[in-house]
């Protein structure tokens, strides 16, 4: 049997809406040779804009073809979707951790009570070629069990440092043909992140980081994100505040 949908008729239609508000539709048609296959699935379906195109050759011969259409859930043929726009913008927290030199711990160099003058940072050879933690165990610290039992500075051999993070994630939909300018508000700047973001203590401030911005047919799916700093928050004098 030779399979032929030549009247351009789909076979089969399924579609969703994800939480930010894009509409994605799989289509299938059947073509009974392979060049009818190539163009059977029209540039466009419900409004919606084909983004890909997948071909299956069937047992009995012809293809099954199955067009990809995304676009806006809300507007064009009618609101797919049931949802406001500001219904579909979505927040991510994501922790980060990264591994750093004990030079940069914020407790460092403090005075007085500071790893370097507590735990004695200093030289550990006579010609200075290398620096850590003395081995004796400082006044005034309690020691641990070295391997010959013997009192040691507890941050002898440290040399790293886990430092966590975190980032604030916003992420929306936009239907103009244009790239929004609010992409680039704030770039590289200390800022205040959109969206309900938890409070932070310890100094900890925010810095607008990265963007992405991905076509979809013909919307624009939105990215931005926001780095939180460490304790003591990101130095305004080299990143400055938001305007």
């Amino acid at each position: 049997m030779i399979y032929d949908a030549t009247n351009g008729e789909p076979i089969s239609v399924e579609g969703s809406v994800d939480q930010r508000g894009i509409a994605k539709m799989e289509v299938t048609y059947v073509a009974a040779t392979l060049d009818l296959a190539w163009g059977i699935a029209p540039g466009e379906y419900s409004g919606l804009v084909r983004t890909g195109l997948s071909l299956r050759k069937l047992g009995g011969g012809g293809y099954n073809v199955t067009g990809t259409y995304e676009g806006a859930a809300l507007g064009g043929t009618g609101d797919r979707s049931g949802q406001n726009a500001e219904d579909m913008i979505t927040y991510e927290l994501d922790f980060t951790q990264a591994q750093k030199p004990i030079q940069v711990h914020p407790n460092f160099a403090t005075k007085k009570k500071g790893l370097k003058e507590v735990y004695k940072w200093g030289a550990l050879d006579a010609d200075n070629a290398s620096f850590g933690f003395q081995e004796k165990c400082p006044d005034g610290v309690t020691p641990v069990v070295g391997e010959k039992g013997e009192g040691v500075n507890p941050l002898f051999g440290v040399t790293d440092w886990l430092d966590i993070g975190a980032i604030w994630r916003k992420s929306w939909m936009e239907k103009e043909n244009t790239i929004p300018e609010s992409i680039f508000t704030n770039l590289g700047r200390i800022d205040t992140p959109d969206g309900p973001v938890p409070t932070v203590n310890q100094g900890r401030n925010w810095l607008r980081s990265a963007a992405k911005v991905r076509g979809r047919g013909r919307i624009w799916e939105c990215t931005v994100e926001w780095m939180l700093s460490g304790r003591g928050g990101h130095e305004p004098a080299i990143y400055k505040t938001q305007k």
